[in-house]
């Protein structure tokens, strides 16, 4: 996936262990542990300044919330009220 800006590029490991963030600007990289989903469990604000994770955690799902500009540091990380997260989007 390719982050807003088009400076930095996001891949899923294998068996979705963890996602790296590659910032093709200053070449350094930032790794983000325990993704649920590839395509529909990341979202990113429509103002590029936040993106939202689905995380997968002692059998439960989470949602983190990474703060771009701030090198890419979770704000917040609260427990999903679903069963079995599926998707994730930013309401308007």
């Amino acid at each position: 996936f390719w982050a807003p800006d088009s400076r930095q590029l996001l891949t899923v490991a294998d068996f979705q262990l963890h996602i790296t963030v590659w910032n093709l600007h200053d070449m350094s990289e930032i790794i983000i542990k325990n993704p649920k989903l590839a395509a529909n469990g990341i979202s990113f604000t429509t103002d590029e300044h936040f993106i939202a994770i689905a995380h997968r955690k002692e059998c439960k799902d989470y949602i983190g919330v990474y703060a771009i500009q701030a090198d890419w540091q979770r704000v917040k990380c609260f427990l999903s009220a679903s069963v079995d997260l599926e998707e994730i989007v930013w309401s308007p």
